[in-house]
């Protein structure tokens, strides 16, 4: 099913290639979910998601990730405490949370950055074992 998506220029607060400050970004985002527009993209009005992720771990914000990386924030501080920018509109099943308590993935709390000194660790690559030879069937 094709959905038309609403759009809105909302301006930009950082210029092309440089990070938003939190309350930049903060700010943005509430002018997005009050215009009921998509979360922005990482790349768009400074935005990165080191930048949500802060907010999000500092309890500004929740974010929810659904289906193909659609992100819709909840605002919960200030005066528009409850809004959220667009939802999901093929509804499909959130399935990462980052807000005050960490990360959910599959409703799971995973490692959060205060855990692992500020670095998320990531798994070693797992290295192929040598299969015995295959045994000629005559």
């Amino acid at each position: 099913m094709l959905t038309t998506l609403k759009t809105v220029d909302v301006g930009n607060v950082s210029a092309a290639g440089t990070k938003a400050t939190p309350a930049e970004l903060f700010n943005k985002l509430v002018e997005c979910a009050i215009a009921g527009l998509r979360c922005p993209h990482n790349g768009t009005f400074g935005v990165t998601s080191q930048g949500m992720s802060q907010l999000a771990r500092g309890g500004a914000i929740r974010v929810d990730i659904s289906g193909h990386n659609w992100r819709t924030v909840t605002i919960l501080r200030g005066p528009h405490h409850g809004r959220h920018t667009m939802a999901d509109p093929e509804k499909l099943k959130v399935w990462k949370t980052v807000d005050r308590s960490g990360t959910k993935v599959c409703g799971r709390r995973v490692f959060s950055h205060a855990r692992t000194g500020g670095h998320a660790k990531r798994p070693e690559p797992s290295k192929p074992g040598l299969l015995p030879p295959l045994a000629s069937v005559g």
